[in-house]
C-alpha cells in the first residue's frame, strides 16, 4: 500500500514537473511572439504616417510649382497630384470612417457568439496543452 502510494505521489510530482515547464516555455513563446509581431507593425504605421504626412503636406507644394504644365507630366504624377488634392480636402472624413469601421468589427466580433478572440485562443491553447500532458502521462 505504501510503495502504491509513493508511486502515485511519484508521478503526481512528475506531471506537475511537466505541467510547469509546459507553462514557463509557453509564457517564453508567448513574449518572443509579441515581441516579433510589434516591430512590423511599428514600423507599419510609422510608414502610413509618412506617406499621409507626404501626401498632404509637402506634396501639395509640389502642385504650386507644376501649375500650368499639367500637360507635361507623366499620368502616375498627375494621378499622385490628384489623389494628394482629394486626401487633402476628404481626409478627415476618410480618416473618421475607418476609425468607425473598425471599432465596428472590433466590436461585432468580440460580441458574436463565436468571436470571443481571447477566449478561443485560450482554449485552444489549453486543448493543446491538454493533449500534451496526456500523452506524456500515457507514454508510460
Amino acid at each position: 500500500m505504501k510503495l502504491y502510494r509513493n508511486l502515485m505521489i511519484c508521478c503526481f510530482l512528475f506531471i506537475l514537473t511537466i505541467l510547469v515547464t509546459s507553462l514557463i516555455v509557453g509564457q517564453d513563446t508567448k513574449k518572443k511572439i509579441k515581441g516579433a509581431v510589434t516591430y512590423p507593425i511599428v514600423m507599419f504605421l510609422f510608414a502610413i504616417g509618412v506617406t499621409i504626412f507626404l501626401m498632404t503636406f509637402v506634396l501639395p507644394k509640389f502642385t504650386n510649382i507644376y501649375n500650368g504644365r499639367e500637360d507635361k507630366l507623366p499620368k502616375i504624377t498627375k494621378a499622385l497630384m490628384t489623389f494628394s488634392n482629394w486626401l487633402t480636402a476628404y481626409g478627415l472624413y476618410l480618416l473618421g470612417f475607418l476609425i468607425l469601421a473598425t471599432g465596428g468589427s472590433i466590436y461585432y466580433v468580440l460580441k458574436s457568439p463565436n468571436g470571443r478572440i481571447h477566449n478561443l485562443a485560450t482554449e485552444d491553447w489549453e486543448r493543446a496543452f491538454r493533449i500534451n500532458v496526456l500523452g506524456a502521462v500515457n507514454a508510460f
